[in-house]
């Protein structure tokens, strides 16, 4: 499973990063749900990703720690699915 693998190791990629955050979330009782699809890449078309939705107030936001790893400048925890930092497809 990818998030033992995560806690396990310390590392991963995207579905790896994703799976640990989605485990932490839960623990700290959020109400969490962790996602596999895809994301538009900088080159174009679309690549499959990994991230976390977590719902709130009855809002729905978008936490991606493999991205925040990528491009620390950019806040991608607890995006508004309205209006996030890239374009998340499901």
């Amino acid at each position: 499973n990818y998030a033992k693998y995560g806690f396990q190791t310390g590392r991963g990629d995207c579905y790896v990063q994703a799976a640990t955050f989605y485990q932490m979330a839960k623990v700290a009782g959020y109400d969490a749900k962790y996602v596999e699809c895809k994301v538009a890449m900088a080159a174009g078309g679309y690549g499959p990703h990994g991230w976390v939705e977590i719902t709130k107030d009855g809002a729905t936001y978008i936490c991606d720690p493999d991205m925040q790893d990528e491009a620390p400048r950019y806040n991608f925890y607890m995006q508004p699915v309205n209006s996030p930092v890239m374009q998340y497809e499901w």
